[in-house]
């Protein structure tokens, strides 16, 4: 599987990982990535960088885009992503998949030994947060 990722300009951006739920990569500093699909795989996905738009479904969907359907025979995937405004963003949002934490109140006060069957590199993503804040998880 091949592909590139660029901004709304034809840019390049580099860094951005991309997965077919089995293989990561980051895209070099042409915007390109490459990896052999893994023959389970359903969908390539990709992270936004924190300078670009959380692309939507449609104006009245708003739930994250961040990936494609992967169709038989079809082996490059491009993305082009929409560069923010104001640049970077300074808020920080952690997703935790298939874990057990249900409700965090602050980050000063969690006991990550309770949350062991998460990944261990959880109370340092968190922790390096520029403010802490409060965590919650839906059920």
């Amino acid at each position: 599987m091949t592909g590139k990722v660029t901004d709304q300009n034809g840019n390049a951006i580099e860094g951005v990982v991309v997965s077919d739920g089995f293989t990561c990569v980051k895209t070099d500093a042409q915007g390109k990535y490459a990896f052999n699909r893994n023959a389970n795989a359903k969908f390539v996905y990709y992270t936004v960088p924190a300078d670009c738009e959380v692309p939507v479904h449609s104006a009245t969907d708003n739930t994250a885009n961040f990936y494609l359907p992967l169709a038989e025979g079809t082996y490059e995937y491009d993305f082009k992503l929409t560069k923010l405004a104001g640049g970077k963003e300074t808020n920080h949002m952690v997703y935790v998949v298939e874990a057990y934490i249900v409700y965090v109140a602050t980050v000063e006060r969690v006991d990550w030994a309770r949350y062991s069957p998460c990944s261990t590199s959880l109370p340092a993503t968190v922790s390096s947060a520029v403010t802490p804040t409060s965590l919650s998880t839906t059920r």
